[in-house]
């Protein structure tokens, strides 16, 4: 049996891990792989975003690519793009269509109303997957509707199977199949992705974390990989692969101290590559501090959230990661050389802590501040207290729940005052290269409300290149800039023309049309 993955933007672990699991029982698998360029959050421009527009090239790739199954790892920001994507290829060929990922997990009901989804996961989709596969022959003569974990649809028709506990001995699955996104992109391989966990101890509100942990109810709610097996991978990548910086996209790296001193002992020793992660601001103190600078980390991500306690306990549903906790943990790993990017959210319903915020940045100085909309996604603590407290109505609720709610690439799910978050976005992301006394003095001004309010190359691009030589950033920037350089090529080479009368006519026809535009911005 072919699968053939559909993925958009940036690599998909959850793919890989399904490619990889797939190969392993002896199926073949592919990806059909969308740059999207100028079309997400981190350079989004319109008239390139029409001119590198490549979907109907997607769905050609699809199609050609024979599979007996297509598969799409769907988040809600995404959702309805996989279903422009899934409805033209239905238009095309009769393969069944699944859907998995977050947003097929939280609101099945929901994708299954639409005709182009034949197939639905819920949960970890690993075995889900390779039992289908292997009983292929018998779902496509009507059988195997009893595979936990999928959900199916057949004439309107809906089977709903129990999901499946998650996998708890992660150290059985096989390593993730890099080959699927490498042989597509290469520039994939310089910024390994990597994790070593699944799961999450907290549950915030606003979080995927917070629906799942309601669905694997009774579950172990972090499952590890040993140090052993997570160092075996990388000390094999990195004789494949030419890695430039590792990135663990574990929720919160570290959990277990004990795992960690094993951690950063043996990956000093057999990898030895520059490292990203993402930590949790109560967990980190001088001995953790210390052990991730041992083990090469360069730089981290920190949420921050919030710095108002009362909204961060009762409507974020975090527990820790206080104020005074934030603070000193960005002390500590600053005193180790560690860079930090602080997370922070705005549109929290009743917190206004603009200026508070701003002079607690100002004094904690982290690496880079990044500043995200709070967006609802469906069934989530947040979404349901915002609809209780009147901050979005059921009609928003409907909207979230089939992909078209507003996201937090564009504005987030609360209205506010826009004038003072936008203002207050610029002036995060300039505040790391400003003297104190200046941000001081545009805060208590409340000047910085006058700045640009929006504006991607002022508010994040100029600042955040300018800041990264001094911040340890520069090395995942770097690779940043080079993949999504390496996409717009990607999408050069697939811009269709309706006047090209053959695939080299096509990309030639894409190059030259998008020259000119692409000199104007050198």
């Amino acid at each position: 049996m072919k699968v053939t993955f559909v993925y958009q933007e940036t690599e998909s672990l959850a793919q890989e891990h399904l490619s990889a699991c797939l190969k392993a029982a002896g199926h073949e698998t592919e990806l059909v792989f969308d740059p999207v360029v100028f079309q997400d959050g981190l350079m989004p421009a319109r008239g390139l975003r029409r001119l590198f527009d490549a979907r109907r090239k997607t769905v050609d790739e699809i199609v050609a690519s024979r599979p007996d199954l297509v598969a799409f790892s769907v988040m809600t920001d995404w959702y309805a793009w996989a279903l422009d994507l899934a409805r033209e290829v239905k238009t095309r060929t009769r393969v069944p269509i699944a859907f998995g990922g977050i947003h097929a997990s939280s609101v099945p009901d929901v994708v299954l109303e639409e005709d182009c989804v034949d197939i639905c996961g819920v949960g970890e989709g690993e075995a889900s997957l390779v039992e289908l596969a292997e009983r292929f022959s018998e779902y496509r003569r009507g059988g195997a509707r009893d595979i936990h974990g999928l959900w199916f649809r057949d004439d309107g028709e809906i089977t709903r199977n129990p999901h499946r506990p998650p996998e708890e001995n992660l150290d059985s699955l096989p390593f993730a199949d890099k080959d699927l996104f490498f042989s597509k992109l290469p520039g994939f391989q310089k910024r390994y992705h990597i994790t070593t966990s699944r799961g999450c101890a907290y549950r915030c509100s606003y979080c995927c974390h917070n629906f799942y942990r309601k669905l694997f109810a009774g579950s172990t709610p972090i499952r590890m990989r040993s140090p052993e097996n997570v160092i075996r991978e990388l000390v094999d990548a990195k004789k494949r692969w030419q890695i430039n910086v590792v990135r663990f996209m574990d929720d919160i790296f570290g959990w277990d101290r004990k795992w960690l001193r094993t951690f950063a002992r043996d990956y000093a020793r057999h990898v030895a590559i520059p490292m990203k992660c993402f930590v949790y601001p109560s967990l980190i103190d001088e001995e953790t501090s210390q052990l991730l600078a041992e083990s090469g980390c360069k730089f981290v991500n920190m949420g921050i959230q919030t710095i108002e306690d009362e909204i961060r306990k009762h409507v974020m549903n975090r527990p820790k990661g206080t104020a005074a906790e934030c603070r000193r943990a960005v002390s500590l790993l600053k005193a180790k050389g560690i860079g930090v990017a602080a997370d922070h959210i705005v549109g929290i319903p009743e917190a206004d802590d603009f200026p508070e915020a701003s002079r607690f940045y100002n004094e904690v100085r982290p690496s880079v501040i990044l500043v995200y909309d709070l967006t609802c996604y469906p069934e989530t603590e947040i979404t349901e207290y915002c609809r209780s407290k009147g901050y979005i109505d059921d009609a928003e609720i409907d909207a979230i729940r089939h992909g078209r709610g507003r996201s937090y690439l564009h504005g987030g799910s609360i209205v506010g005052d826009l004038r003072e978050r936008h203002g207050f976005r610029a002036l995060m992301s300039w505040l790391p290269l400003l003297p104190k006394s200046t941000v001081a003095r545009l805060i208590d001004s409340r000047a910085y409300r006058k700045l640009p309010k929006r504006g991607f190359v002022f508010s994040h691009l100029l600042p955040r290149l300018a800041a990264s030589p001094f911040n340890n950033e520069w090395l995942w920037d770097r690779e940043e800039v080079r993949m999504y350089a390496q996409r717009i090529a990607y999408a050069l080479r697939r811009v269709p023309d309706s006047s090209a009368g053959s695939k080299a006519d096509e990309r030639t026809t894409g190059r030259s049309r998008a020259a000119p535009i692409l000199a104007n911005l050198r």
